[in-house]
């Protein structure tokens, strides 16, 4: 009787250990949901430079200083084209 108590009590945190190993859909979701625009776009970037953040930190400093350059200038170019939709929108909408 005491191996059966025994092994009911080890099945819930063998589910906890499996549970927490791999995130769930809702915490993948929860991670996204929480990310400013500002840094889903970075990762956006990143991504179409096939790197991460973890890659951008391990390389060299002139390196990584060319690719956040490299970065910022993406992400204002996406900033003009927004606002200048926005901008071509208002004036549509105007007349």
């Amino acid at each position: 009787m005491q191996t059966l108590l025994a092994l009911q009590s080890d099945e819930p945190r063998q589910s906890q250990i499996s549970a927490s190993a791999a995130p769930s859909a809702e915490d993948l979701f929860l991670q996204e949901a929480h990310k400013s625009p500002m840094q889903r776009l970075r990762e956006q970037i990143l991504d179409s430079m096939g790197l991460d953040e973890q890659s951008l930190a391990q390389m060299p400093a002139d390196q990584r200083r060319a690719a956040e350059d490299r970065i910022a200038q993406i992400i204002k170019e996406k900033l003009r084209e927004t606002n200048g939709a926005a901008k071509s929108q208002e004036q549509k909408t105007d007349l």
